[in-house]
């Protein structure tokens, strides 16, 4: 499977709500040695930007950011080790 069509489970997990999927497609991108600020940015970012719009355009309500949300806060505590260290991506912007 590609980087990009990593990202694009990490983005369609995040939009449906799915918790349990977004996780399992965030450990395989991070498996695969997918560069965890691009994980971060690029799949869930963009799942939350796009589901923000859709919350814009009358599309999502409540229910359909809480899920959203839950998958975000799932998959984060992946916590996004890459370094030997085992710092995550927010210790590394940090310091």
């Amino acid at each position: 499977m590609s980087d990009n069509e990593q990202l694009n489970a990490i983005v369609n997990a995040v939009v449906e709500g799915e918790a349990e999927d977004a996780v399992a497609a965030t450990q395989k991108a991070l498996d695969a040695k997918v560069d965890p600020l691009v994980i971060l940015n690029t799949g869930l970012m963009s799942g939350a930007d796009e589901v923000g719009k859709r919350f814009e355009r009358f599309e999502y309500f409540l229910p359909e950011l809480m899920l959203a949300g839950r998958a975000l806060i799932h998959a984060d505590r992946l916590g996004f080790r890459s370094d030997r260290h085992g710092r995550g991506c927010a210790d590394q912007i940090h310091h």
